[in-house]
């Protein structure tokens, strides 16, 4: 006789060297029929386990992340005005402004990915979407409708004509009937790539005149200047003259500056060496043409957001009075459809 300890036997008391304990004496072939049937029991209670798909070993599928739509438009235009705002009035350069759009960029991600993690640790499976903030300063500036409208016109190297329409070989222009023609290339080959091609030789760049006055007369604070200049008393015969605006001349433009919004402008040209003005450098020179508006006041009259910048010179040559009318054409052509009965201007009412 054995000790036969199964889930059935061991209900049962037997006394072994004067102690009680679970089992039952049974046969040694009783006790083997019964270890059969219990490992029978035990391995059809293990196989649906170990089919199951959520076994210790394996992890749970994974559930399929819902895409969240949101408008990045909004944090797209605050990063762009924060890296303008550094660029314009910090004073940061344009590679210092790209390598901070690129860190933005970065951060942003970073703080997505950490949030999709957390999310998903709670059961929340979304994929936040990708805001595309840009990595170069004039693709932001491009964005944000802060960027003025540039004019970039084919110009003669030696006498600064300018062609807007077909651009011939060789310049035609001549400074009188019988003087003799320019004759300076227009055209030069440059490579991009592998492939070679023909671009302008010189290119005049500039700001068109109407954008720029929907942005100057769009401002509050223009619009406040005017006011108090249109409101100043002149000067009278025999006192002391402060600026412009109590001159003779100004008085005598009176019936012209009927109203705050007859503006009056002047005209500055500087030239200037790009390189610095070194002894032994490279001598170039290169020339600013600014309009100022004379219906400012003078304190505010020449700061950089009221002025409004024609263009710059072509170097490394500086064009002389006859040549430089051929870089003031399209300014004064512009500025002339703004003669007597005048041009409408249109200004946004949010703007004021």
């Amino acid at each position: 006789m054995v000790v036969c300890t199964c889930s059935y036997c061991k209900t049962k008391q037997v006394i072994i060297n004067g102690v009680s304990q679970p089992g039952c004496n049974v046969s040694a072939s009783t006790r083997l029929e019964h270890e059969r049937r219990a490992a029978k029991v035990f391995q059809a209670a293990v196989k649906p386990q170990s089919q199951s798909p959520l076994r210790s070993s394996e992890s749970p599928p994974k559930e399929k992340a819902r895409e969240l739509t949101l408008d990045t438009t909004s944090v797209i235009n605050l990063c762009c005005t924060f890296v303008i705002w550094l660029n314009l009035k910090a004073g940061v350069s344009r590679e210092t402004a790209n390598i901070i759009l690129k860190s933005i960029h970065f951060i942003l991600s970073a703080i997505f990915d950490l949030l999709q993690v957390a999310l998903a640790s709670n059961g929340i499976h979304i994929k936040l979407p990708e805001i595309p903030i840009p990595h170069d300063l004039r693709t932001a500036y491009h964005l944000h409708g802060s960027e003025p409208d540039i004019i970039r016109t084919s110009s003669c190297p030696k006498c600064f004509t300018l062609y807007t329409g077909a651009i011939p070989l060789r310049c035609t222009w001549k400074e009188s009937p019988r003087a003799r023609v320019c004759d300076s290339e227009l055209w030069r080959l440059q490579q991009f790539g592998q492939n070679h091609c023909t671009v302008p030789k010189t290119l005049y760049n500039t700001q068109d005149f109407e954008s720029w006055l929907h942005f100057f007369l769009g401002r509050r604070s223009v619009e406040e200047y005017l006011e108090s200049a249109f409101l100043h008393t002149p000067a009278t015969f025999g006192q002391e003259m402060h600026d412009l605006q109590d001159s003779p001349a100004w008085k005598d433009m009176q019936d012209f500056l009927s109203q705050r919004y007859h503006l009056v402008f002047g005209l500055y040209i500087d030239w200037f060496n790009p390189y610095t003005n070194k002894i032994a450098g490279k001598v170039v020179s290169c020339g600013a043409i600014i309009l100022y508006c004379l219906n400012l006041p003078p304190e505010v009259r020449y700061l950089p957001e009221n002025i409004f910048i024609v263009g710059l010179t072509p170097s490394p040559i500086k064009p002389d009075a006859v040549r430089l009318i051929h870089l003031l054409d399209p300014v004064t052509k512009k500025i002339l459809e703004y003669e007597a009965p005048g041009k409408r201007i249109i200004i946004l009412p949010t703007c004021k």
